[in-house]
């Protein structure tokens, strides 16, 4: 993600700033394609396994994103919203 937002060439310009050894076009690539491709398919081969082949202690797939996926979204909704009802002075 840090290699498709924040630019590769930035980053590797900031580094080699200060390292003795310097990154390159090895560095680029794992950066952008290769790192986010290998953990795109742990994640993937993860959630098949979770989703449609273990069944985590039999539950069905309707009970673990209920009791999952949504409790999680939730919080973070929940915590945004605090977030948002605090005084600007308090984050000063």
């Amino acid at each position: 993600m840090i290699g498709w937002f924040a630019g590769t060439k930035q980053l590797e310009d900031s580094i080699n700033e200060g390292a003795e050894i310097r990154v390159g076009l090895w560095w680029r690539l794992c950066i952008k394609f290769i790192t986010p491709g290998i953990l795109l398919a742990l994640l993937l081969l993860e959630l098949r396994k979770e989703l449609f082949v273990a069944r985590y202690e039999g539950y069905e797939t309707w009970a673990l994103v209920v009791g999952g996926w949504c409790v999680l979204a939730a919080a973070l909704a929940g915590s945004f919203l605090l977030m948002r009802t605090k005084e600007p002075e308090a984050f000063e």
